[in-house]
């Protein structure tokens, strides 16, 4: 009885790490979908910083009536660059906690099993049905996923 529990919490484990994968994915695309502008943002205004770093100012009037424009200009220009960079680190840790979250699950799921594999038999874990896959890989595509999103997307 009590392998069969163990079984059963194992299934619940995965089910909650697939939910969790969902909502991985969706957080990635809705962040994806914030950071868009912002990185057009960003582009943008080091386009602006650059051009005015290599701006020849030397013989232009305006310049020569404000001696410190193009320093004004560069600190201007810096601030508005920080904005952008600010709520891109802040995309990067929701993306960064909800992966954590993923991996942790995953790692629940490794312990289960670990502790299930010695007293079960290899087909319990490998048979699957019509409507519901093997464990075994329904493990290996959690793994794989979380392998996946850690080695393309994260820092």
């Amino acid at each position: 009885m009590d392998h069969e529990k163990a079984i059963l919490n194992l299934k619940k484990q995965l089910q909650k790490s697939f939910h969790a994968l969902s909502e991985v994915i969706q957080i990635w695309t809705d962040s994806c979908d914030r950071c868009q502008p912002l990185l057009s943002t960003l582009s943008n205004r080091i386009d602006q910083y650059q051009c005015c770093v290599e701006a020849k100012l030397e013989d232009d009037p305006v310049a020569i009536a404000f001696p410190d424009l193009r320093d004004r200009l560069l600190c201007n220009i810096a601030g508005e660059i920080e904005e952008p960079i600010q709520c891109l680190g802040e995309e990067k840790e929701k993306l960064q906690a909800t992966c954590d979250r993923l991996s942790k699950l995953n790692g629940q799921i490794r312990k289960q099993y670990t502790k299930l594999a010695p007293v079960t038999s290899l087909d319990a874990l490998s048979t699957g049905t019509a409507t519901c896959p093997p464990m075994a890989d329904l493990m290996e595509w959690l793994m794989d996923m979380e392998r996946i999103l850690l080695q393309q997307y994260l820092f």
